[in-house]
């Protein structure tokens, strides 16, 4: 008979900070709850004002802390707005996720310039000015980690989206840049995860 395995508890988060792009639904969600479970401190932001309201009150009724900040990502001064009033709340950022996106579809034909830059502006631009943000306190510190989501979609070769799947790429190529520029200089980790459209259960 199969079990669902017990939720695991790593104490090493227990007391560091965590910032969450796009966290107010979906995979953002299913990454602000569990590292708030874990007893992380969680800032994030999302344009979905009542959702990101909602599950900031929800944890904290829950004894947990949490603090939303409603961005529209493609706004780049607030964006790194709601980072520092993550890290004036709890003096640190130790873990950033660049999770936002939006994965609409187009047809390569008909894709018009302001579609591709809106793309890039929510599913690239995002991250840059978001890892510019925060590593100054990671490396003032000498830890920390940044987690950028790409996307199997420009691997598997989709063709219904390829402003996206350009953006997702990208995430890769500016993963790789900056650990090298920080990673290995010092001692942080800079990771790209590659999602998959496949359902999967997501937490700890």
């Amino acid at each position: 008979m199969n079990r669902p395995l017990p939720n695991a508890i790593y104490p090493g988060l227990k007391g560091r900070t965590a910032f969450v792009t796009g966290g107010a639904t979906g995979i953002g969600c299913a990454m602000v709850t569990p590292f708030a479970r874990q007893g992380m401190r969680v800032g994030f932001c999302d344009i979905a004002i009542p959702e990101g309201e909602a599950l900031a009150a929800s944890l904290g009724a829950a004894g947990h802390e949490a603090r939303f900040d409603p961005v529209d990502v493609r706004d780049t001064d607030a964006l790194q707005q709601a980072l520092r009033n993550t890290a004036d709340r709890w003096a640190t950022i130790d873990v950033l996720v660049n999770n936002v996106a939006n994965d609409s579809r187009q047809d390569w034909r008909d894709l018009t310039c302001a579609e591709w830059d809106n793309a890039m502006a929510i599913n690239l631009r995002p991250a840059f000015f978001a890892i510019q943000a925060v590593p100054p306190g990671m490396i003032a510190r000498e830890h920390g980690s940044i987690i950028d989501l790409g996307s199997i979609s420009w691997k598997a070769k989709y063709g219904t989206m390829p402003a996206y799947t350009t953006a997702k790429a990208a995430i890769h190529g500016l993963t790789r840049s900056y650990t090298v520029l920080h990673g290995l200089s010092y001692r942080r980790w800079g990771n790209t995860i590659f999602v998959s459209t496949r359902s999967f259960p997501v937490g700890f």
